[in-house]
């Protein structure tokens, strides 16, 4: 059976910082379930190009080495008990491996895998051995003993968590980082047109059809505008049950366009059998919104 961890986690949002958008004292027109939909796929795109910038190149992992108060680190919906690492899958030449080792059983860790219409489609607490990513629609040669990930896109992307107890506990959270290989093509990942590489790059689902092409154009004004939007009804989403899930999730809101978009502001968080999530608001100055 399943084991689920549940863990309860309070999403500090820092909003009007470094040049950010304000949040607007009027409310802002309801963007289109396109505009919407485009939000996401915008904001996950861009952070793709730039973690595999960051790495070095494409199926490289990047290993968080200080909690979010301690580093620079950019993470997402930072737990504060938590080390991460993360890679951008490329699937264009070829399956990709990655490997955990065995044994480890005083702590929590997970594999977290989101397309790049910002779903879940594989997750799994304590993995153990070897999995690999295979591009749906495509055969490819694989090794024997490997647990398959099928994905409906060419850059699915990889997220780990590991439970640290302690500062004192550091060492062995690195060590099991250390211990983590992820086996691969790796090249250069350069975007000119956010909406356009999606299209190009992945399987639209069936609920999601005819929506992007309808906003190949969305660019940072359109993100800018629907951000403002999110801040007015963010405010109301009490959890977030809906956001993470898979594309079929039964989830609460799952199906709503707003909820799924919100999920940006805790980009690739877990679904709900895993953590929920709790919002709050704040300024630069720490004043609650």
């Amino acid at each position: 059976m399943k084991k689920i961890v549940v863990a309860l986690t309070l999403i500090t949002l820092f909003v009007g910082c470094s040049g950010e958008v304000e949040r607007p004292a009027d409310e802002v027109e309801r963007p289109t379930d396109a505009q919407l939909h485009a939000y996401k796929a915008y904001h996950h795109a861009r952070y793709m190009e730039i973690t595999a910038a960051q790495a070095g190149g494409t199926n490289k992992l990047i290993n968080t080495t200080e909690l979010p108060t301690e580093g620079t680190d950019p993470v997402v919906t930072p737990a504060l008990d938590h080390l991460y690492s993360k890679a951008v899958i490329d699937l264009t030449s070829g399956p990709v491996y990655v490997e955990f080792p065995e044994g480890i059983k005083d702590r929590y860790w997970s594999i977290h895998i989101t397309d790049q219409e910002h779903y879940t489609i594989f997750d799994e607490i304590r993995p153990v051995g070897k999995y690999v990513f295979v591009r749906k629609g495509k055969n490819m040669e694989l090794l024997e003993g490997a647990k398959v990930i099928e994905c409906p896109e060419d850059y699915p992307h990889l997220f780990i968590r590991i439970q640290l107890k302690t500062d004192e506990d550091k060492p062995n959270v690195y060590a099991i980082q250390d211990q983590i290989k992820l086996t691969g093509v790796s090249k250069p990942l350069k975007i000119d047109n956010y909406i356009e590489f999606t299209l190009a790059t992945h399987d639209v689902y069936e609920e999601n059809e005819g929506l992007l092409e309808t906003v190949t154009d969305f660019d940072e004004e359109d993100y800018d505008r629907v951000t403002q939007y999110l801040f007015e009804v963010a405010p109301t989403f009490p959890n977030n049950l809906g956001m993470f899930g898979p594309i079929d999730s039964k989830e609460p809101n799952s199906n709503s366009p707003a909820h799924r978009a919100a999920a940006i502001f805790g980009h690739l968080g877990l679904p709900a059998e895993h953590a929920i999530y709790f919002p709050n608001f704040v300024n630069c100055e720490g004043n609650p919104l």
